[in-house]
């Protein structure tokens, strides 16, 4: 007998709080509010509406926040809309929606549930049943909310059961279950659990091998066992005759690193090709075509092009857009180069604008793109098609018609892309004045310095100054200048100016503390990393070159704090990099570290002001560019 889990967040009416008011068990909370989210029993396709009605009147504009949600096609925060004495926020529900839960966020107040909850939507079959899926979500999303929470598997658990309770072939849901109940067994029930699960999951497999490897490959990575191999091994062995079988063989054909060899092996695959696994065989045509396009072959390039991209997938517009960039950029073929472009301008208002996602049952989902992002995507794969036909009519020689589409392009949309493609076109018809200005707006406008483009810049000074380089020094020094002015300008307009977290809890390397009254009236710069986190040791070379840079500045303090995450002080003592770098490295001694500073992935870079206001943030590993963005930061609040 199942116990039914309180379905709460379907009713039409909640009292909520308001955290910011009161302290009280870690959240601040204030009577009064109402959050009403109607209908009662959503179905996809119907209209939601969301009423919030404060207590008080306030002059900041709510935002609608989702925090977990299956509604792909709607903005994280969404700005609610004045009617009267209340804020309203409507969206129809998508045609997979399932379930989402959302705060209310108004100035500094965050509006919850009255148990300190979020708000939820949850959609309804037409008998006023939650559809499949709906439990499972929810019990996900209890881990965002409830993180701490004592009975927190329990609660997820019984949420699982009921899910499996009306929708028994839930596949992940059940492996879901197996996961919670081995994290609450001891052993040896827990091993017992884990192989139960190992079979359920084998099963599934075994019943579509093909159908199903993707299914089976998720269930492996929820149990947290690395059986994925396995999987993969079985779909290319007993099944190689299929589009998968052979779509993966040609993922490993193109990782050898012998050049004859693999475009014989890929040639060969395709010449064996069937009915059956031709679908398998895109990968291994836009290899070829990249290869006999690199070296001139025009006849066989164009055929392994017509074989490489599909027209009925939504990246359709990007796969030609690429062949058309290869053509044009290598000389080649100015007829079909020529139609390629065409194309591709044809497809640029279908260009993808963002992440789309793609499930079994519902086809491909869009993700959402505010309007002006879409539209200058759009400009700017047009302008790059406009671009890359004023290069191919410069391959032709024919300059008028290059100069006519180098300028429309840059007319349309000057962005990254378009920027080097026009340069690269003028230079082709030896405009070298405005290839070089072109080439010069790049330099100052990367966040790292791309020696190909500083290259590309001083070759076409020196043509448009037919040799002589008299003038190169003074030229570069303005384009450092202004490449220095912008990053600094971008840093000014990304500041925080927010209260800094608690600076308690760090100690040196030799376990004393640091006294955070010591690093008052400087500018503080932390770096939270673990020994065993692959990004933060990418990012220490540019930590170091930052240090580097400060280093005999009284007024800026680094602090590389090992956040304590799965180490101890002696993991880090014992890293290896204290004998690679010069950067000061520091212990926390509060393993909880990523609540009060807010982050739960690392690294995760802060800078704290002189004044004690945190300026910066950001949580992950963002490429070289991190040293400049840090310079730019630190720079600007010198």
């Amino acid at each position: 007998m199942i116990t039914r889990f309180p379905f709460t967040h379907h009713t039409a009416l909640y009292r909520v709080v308001l955290a910011g008011i009161t302290w009280c068990a870690g959240s601040l909370y204030a009577q009064g509010q109402t959050v009403s989210i109607l209908p009662q029993y959503p179905h996809a396709g119907d209209p939601v509406t969301i009423t919030y009605t404060p207590a008080t009147t306030k002059a900041d504009t709510p935002q609608l926040v989702f925090t977990t949600s299956n509604f792909y096609e709607l903005p994280v925060t969404m700005p609610m809309q004045k009617a009267g004495g209340a804020w309203i926020a409507g969206f129809p529900l998508q045609r997979y929606a399932t379930y989402a839960t959302f705060f209310i966020k108004q100035g500094n107040d965050t509006i919850r549930t009255a148990e300190g909850r979020h708000f939820a939507i949850a959609v309804y079959t037409a008998n006023n049943v939650p559809v499949k899926n709906v439990r499972m979500y929810q019990s996900g999303s209890l881990a965002v909310q409830l993180r701490k929470a004592p009975d927190l598997l329990q609660q997820q658990q019984q949420l699982l059961q009921e899910e499996l309770h009306d929708y028994p072939d839930n596949y992940e849901a059940r492996v879901r279950l197996y996961q919670n109940q081995v994290t609450q067994a001891a052993e040896p029930e827990k091993t017992a659990i884990r192989q139960q699960a190992y079979e359920y999951i084998a099963r599934k497999l075994e019943a579509d091998p093909v159908e199903n490897m993707n299914l089976a490959t998720m269930g492996y990575l929820i149990m947290g066992g690395n059986r994925t191999d396995s999987v993969y091994q079985l779909i290319k062995t007993r099944f190689a005759h299929t589009a998968t079988g052979t779509e993966m063989r040609v993922e490993e054909m193109v990782k050898e690193k012998d050049v004859a060899k693999r475009v014989a092996m890929l040639e060969k695959e395709i010449a064996s090709a069937t009915p059956q696994n031709a679908k398998g065989l895109t990968g291994a045509h836009e290899a070829l075509f990249q290869y006999y396009a690199a070296k001139g072959n025009a006849t066989k390039a164009l055929y392994h092009a017509r074989h490489s991209y599909n027209v009925n997938s939504p990246y359709l517009p990007r796969q030609i857009q690429e062949i058309t960039e290869t053509l044009a950029l290598q000389g080649l073929a100015p007829d079909s180069a020529l139609q390629y472009a065409r194309w591709s301008y044809q497809l640029s208002d279908t260009f993808p604008a963002g992440l789309i996602r793609y499930f079994k049952e519902t086809g491909h989902i869009p993700s959402y793109v505010p309007d002006a992002t879409r539209h200058a995507v759009h400009r700017g794969a047009a302008a790059t098609s406009l671009a890359l036909t004023g290069i191919i009519y410069a391959n032709s020689h024919n300059n008028t018609q290059a100069q006519k589409y180098l300028d429309s392009a840059l007319a349309l949309q000057a962005d990254e892309k378009v920027l080097l493609y026009a340069a690269t076109g003028y230079e082709k018809i030896q405009q070298y004045e405005k290839a070089f200005h072109l080439y010069s707006r790049q330099v100052q406008h990367n966040t790292v310095t791309d020696t190909t483009l500083v290259t590309a810049a001083h070759r076409s000074y020196m043509l448009w100054k037919n040799g002589d380089s008299t003038g190169w020094p003074a030229e570069w020094k303005q384009i450092q200048q202004q490449r220095s002015i912008r990053l600094r300008e971008e840093a000014r307009t990304q500041l925080l100016y927010a209260k800094a977290p608690s600076l308690e809890g760090i100690v040196t390397l030799a376990g004393k503390p640091v006294l955070p009254d010591t690093l008052q009236g400087k500018i503080v710069l932390i770096d939270f990393w673990a020994t065993w986190c692959v990004p933060c040791m990418q990012e220490m070379p540019y930590l170091q070159k930052v240090y580097d840079t400060y280093r005999n500045n009284p007024r800026v303090q680094m602090m590389i704090i090992n956040s304590g995450a799965r180490n101890t002080l002696a993991d880090a003592q014992g890293w290896w990099g204290n004998k690679k770098y010069s950067f000061p490295v520091y212990f926390h001694t509060n393993s909880a570290v990523g609540d009060v500073f807010g982050f739960t992935v690392i690294p995760a870079l802060y800078i704290i002001d002189s004044k004690g206001k945190l300026q910066y943030k950001h949580i992950g590993y963002e490429g070289p560019q991190v040293e400049e963005h840090l310079k730019a930061v630190i720079d600007e609040l010198l």
